[in-house]
């Protein structure tokens, strides 16, 4: 009997293991067609970065452009293409040294004052890695294509 359960579960694991391989390749997939359809249905609206990254300039601000060493006080909210919430927040400060390179490079961009919805491929955003909060358990999925909707409120360049 133990070595039935012994061989069950070693199956059963097995499974999963090849399955989560599987589902990523699945869910790359997608997320890189939504990529791809988004750019096609918003051709008018939609800028689009040599790295891939993509956005929408919804209000250009007035102020200053932030730099990598720069603090940026930004509004937020980010959602994956599932329309899964990732995080968001109101009034909140960060480095751009610290952000995703999506961040980075959009937030290079931006002027105080400006409001955008940004579309980052997963190679700006956690890559192959993902945000893994316990062993096999994601907050953010390998190959992840991110959304966020940002507005930036202020700009300390240093």
């Amino acid at each position: 009997m133990k070595h039935f359960i012994y061989i069950t579960i070693i199956t059963v694991v097995g499974c999963c293991l090849t399955s989560c391989d599987k589902d990523f390749s699945t869910w790359k997939n997608l997320n890189t067609n939504w990529l791809e359809d988004n750019q096609q249905s918003n051709h008018t609206t939609l800028n689009v970065t040599g790295t891939g990254l993509q956005y929408e300039v919804f209000h250009t601000g007035y102020g200053a452009v932030p730099k990598l060493g720069s603090l940026v006080c930004v509004t937020y909210t980010g959602w994956m293409v599932d329309k899964t919430i990732i995080d968001s927040g109101s009034s909140v400060w960060m480095a751009v040294e610290n952000v995703i390179p999506g961040w980075q490079e959009a937030l290079g961009k931006m002027k105080q004052g400006s409001h955008w919805k940004i579309y980052v491929p997963y190679t700006l955003g956690y890559g192959t890695d993902g945000t893994e909060t316990t062993i096999g358990t994601y907050k953010i999925p390998p190959y992840s294509t991110l959304i966020f909707d940002i507005e930036l409120v202020d700009v300390i360049n240093y």
